[in-house]
């Protein structure tokens, strides 16, 4: 007797699926979701690779927090979707520029406050 071959999703019509990809670029955590995909399989990130797909990637709900290094790195998601014009990517990364520029900028304090004590502290 013949067992019957299961269906995988990669058996779908890539305009299908290029459809279901769109709808995960989307959702709430589109930018986190589309990302996790690329691993899966080639086609996966052929398909997660669309210009179509990055435009559409939400990173809405990103926070610093939660952005692994890999975001920021010139293959990583948000680079990748800066140049198919992605609004959310671009306000993600001027949101967080600022965040983190404010962060330098208090840790830069610190350290010459750091610094001041310590020559202190040397010349007594």
């Amino acid at each position: 007797m013949k067992r019957k071959r299961q269906s995988k999703i990669t058996d779908l019509n890539f305009d299908v699926l290029k459809h279901v990809m769109y709808h995960v670029a989307v959702s709430p955590d589109g930018a986190g979701n589309l990302a996790r995909t690329l691993s899966v399989c080639r086609l996966f990130k052929e398909l997660a690779d669309d210009s179509d797909i990055l435009k559409a990637a939400a990173f809405d709900q990103v926070k610093l927090s939660g952005i692994h290094e890999s975001f920021w790195r010139p293959a990583g998601m948000l680079c990748r979707c800066l140049p198919t014009g992605n609004p959310t990517a671009f306000n993600t990364i001027r949101k967080n520029a600022e965040i983190l520029n404010v962060s330098y900028r208090i840790l830069k304090r610190d350290l010459f406050r750091g610094k001041m004590v310590l020559i202190l502290n040397s010349a007594c």
